[in-house]
């Protein structure tokens, strides 16, 4: 739950960026809200890392690719036609 109250936390700033009026006001926001997102950057890091640490020890190797390999490859058919949808890329 810690990771989307930053995450609330940041959205916040960048409105706070926005509602300001004065440049000194919106150079200060700025300065938090940067702070506030690289924080948010190595929460997230850190929670997928944990992610990928927990599925390996559970043996989840496949589940694991298959995360990975969710791409934005094409696949062609046997009739040589490109697949762009990932369902029929599966099903191939």
């Amino acid at each position: 739950m810690e990771t989307l109250d930053m995450i609330q936390e940041r959205k916040n700033r960048k409105t706070a960026i926005t509602n300001n009026r004065t440049r000194t006001e919106k150079v200060k926001a700025q300065a938090k809200y940067t702070e506030a997102n690289k924080r948010v950057k190595k929460i997230i890091g850190a929670d997928k890392q944990k992610y990928v640490e927990e599925e390996s020890a559970t043996g989840n190797l496949k589940q694991l690719r298959y995360n990975e390999e969710i791409s934005t490859r094409l696949v062609n058919d046997k009739e040589s036609k490109t697949i762009a949808e990932i369902q029929e890329q599966t099903k191939r």
